[in-house]
């Protein structure tokens, strides 16, 4: 059974989700702008800033620099409802052991509000609803899966809703 909890997995039960990396551009900018800032308050001697200024302007530059670097560094992938361009969210809902077949019903439904004030109030459980979903709802994805061995195991087949 397909486990909707690995990104490939979840990406080829449905055609319309994507995958996107992010633009390093604004990153490449930031690091520039960085760069720029240093070398403008140390190269420069003759400017009638004081010391303790340019002090500041120095750390302001490390940090716009450092910001770019950790940006680039940082993985970003997204996924994307290729319909109608959504950025696709990512929910996790733990439940008891109980509830299993209330919650797969909900799931079924795509009642996930409901599910929501269902939940245990640990992060952790033996049940756990993986669900990705658009902001407007046009778009989600959902599965129940129970603890097993260790790890996490896949109880039902991955629900696909779309309005």
């Amino acid at each position: 059974m397909q486990d909707i909890s690995k990104i490939n997995e979840l990406l080829t039960i449905d055609s319309s989700i994507i995958k996107k990396r992010k633009n390093y551009l604004f990153s490449i900018l930031l690091i520039i702008a960085g760069i720029f800032l240093i070398i403008y308050t140390i190269n420069n001697k003759s400017l009638s800033i004081p010391d303790p200024i340019k002090t500041v302007i120095d750390l302001f530059g490390l940090i716009i620099f450092s910001t770019g670097i950790m940006m680039i560094v940082l993985p970003s992938k997204k996924l994307i409802y290729q319909t109608t361009g959504e950025k696709i969210k990512k929910q996790v809902l733990y439940f008891d052991e109980q509830k299993e077949n209330y919650v797969m019903g909900k799931l079924l439904e795509g009642n996930y509000s409901i599910l929501k004030e269902t939940t245990t109030e640990y992060d952790d459980g033996p049940l756990r609803a993986e669900i990705y979903l658009t902001e407007s709802g046009s778009f989600s994805i959902a599965q129940l899966q129970k603890y097993v061995s260790f790890q996490y195991e896949p109880i039902m087949k991955p629900n696909v809703l779309k309005k």
